[in-house]
């Protein structure tokens, strides 16, 4: 058996930072994920088992820039525990307010699509707080498909899938309430500023987008939220805060009504709102 503030404090001593806060957030993670020790565990020093061989394995990996949700597998988002890989981006806890959002404007039985599911985890969340509601998680990933499947029977969560590409296919189904989407937005001239463990790890598919056409994935959801919305039907979705401008504008060219920017916890310009009125 081994101590549990006694193992915290040998993970904190290796994990290869120079800034210690940030090195206990993963050590804490490291713990949580692994072996369900929580840090109120680790405070009243809990004896625990453990896989030396795993945790050093584990070490190496997020010395090796690997972040530590896909060294676990495990990432939380409102409040559930998902399955993540390399083949799904790691969700971002801003992105549990775009879910939020959504939630303060769908009926109960509303009819949702969320675009670019990858995990599952925007549709996964609305489905369990929204049981009588219809959710579908569309990606144009098979893999990414799969492990939000995945996550969706663990969490015992309805949803229907869809593989299709947004950008390029025919869509034929209609009648939604609304289209919610967190597309890749980050262009390619920003990949400078970025940590090397999204850059090496995540899916490059999921985050990035052409310099030359940064908005390409809104143009999508403006043109085909016409057919695939109810009148009235709304769209919402995260945006990248340096383009907010420009994305507000584009749906209003499109003609949709009440276009709103809606600010982060950080006082960013983070999402977009939108009503279409046939």
């Amino acid at each position: 058996m081994t101590k549990s503030k006694q193992l915290f404090h040998e993970l904190v001593s290796k994990i290869a930072l120079s800034d210690r806060a940030e090195a206990e957030a993963i050590a804490y993670y490291l713990l949580e994920a692994r072996f369900g020790i929580t840090r109120q565990d680790v405070w009243n020093d809990v004896a625990m088992e453990i896989e030396r061989v795993l945790i050093e394995s584990d070490i190496q990996r997020i010395n090796e820039h690997e972040p530590v949700q896909y060294v676990t597998g495990v990432a939380w988002f409102c409040g559930h525990r998902f399955q993540v890989n390399a083949n799904v981006l790691i969700p971002r806890p801003e992105t549990e307010q775009l879910v939020t959002e959504v939630k303060q404007i769908l009926k109960p039985n509303a009819k949702v699509l969320d675009v670019g599911t990858g995990s599952g985890c925007i549709a996964i969340s609305l489905a369990l707080a929204l049981p009588h509601a219809n959710v579908f998680g569309l990606d144009v990933s098979a893999n990414a498909l799969k492990t939000a499947q995945e996550n969706a029977t663990r969490l015992y969560a309805t949803v229907n899938w869809l593989q299709a590409d947004f950008l390029n296919d025919e869509l034929t189904f209609k009648d939604f309430d609304c289209i919610v989407s967190n597309p890749p937005y980050i262009r390619e001239l920003e990949k400078s500023s970025m940590e090397p463990n999204v850059l090496r790890f995540e899916p490059h598919l999921a985050l990035f987008v052409p310099d030359a056409d940064p908005l390409i994935f809104y143009r999508a959801l403006g043109a085909k939220g016409k057919t695939i919305l109810k009148s009235q039907g709304q769209i919402l979705a995260e945006i990248n805060a340096q383009l907010s401008v420009e994305v507000k504008s584009l749906f209003e060219k499109e003609g949709y009504q009440s276009v709103k920017l809606i600010k982060d916890m950080e006082g960013k310009n983070r999402f977009v709102s939108a009503t279409w009125l046939q």
